[in-house]
């Protein structure tokens, strides 16, 4: 895996953009917008996702999709998931979990 792609996965946060490896500066440019639509847009769809429902709510490409949602995956928050159709999905525990008190 590239430095990049690294970078972009942890999403490296630095004041100084300059030293920032061009994907990660690329995510976070966007990031407090986009995160909170994301969040929102999970909110609407049961806390799972894919990057179709992104690219079409963001207006952001799909590769440029692909790398923000990468970079939010963390395994407690955003997780990725390939279900029986070998889709992925990025699963969003906690908004599933309070979806589901409101339900009982």
């Amino acid at each position: 895996m590239a430095g990049t792609e690294i970078a972009a996965k942890i999403g490296i946060v630095s004041d100084n953009k300059k030293d920032m490896p061009l994907v990660a500066r690329n995510v976070s440019d966007h990031s407090a917008t986009m995160v909170s639509k994301v969040f929102r847009l999970a909110t609407k769809r049961q806390g799972r996702l894919t990057l179709s429902d992104i690219v079409i709510e963001s207006g952001l490409g799909l590769k440029e999709a692909e790398r923000f949602m990468d970079s939010l995956v963390d395994g407690l928050h955003v997780q990725i998931e390939v279900d029986a159709k070998d889709l992925i999905n990025y699963e969003f525990p906690e908004i599933q979990a309070r979806l589901n008190d409101l339900k009982e």
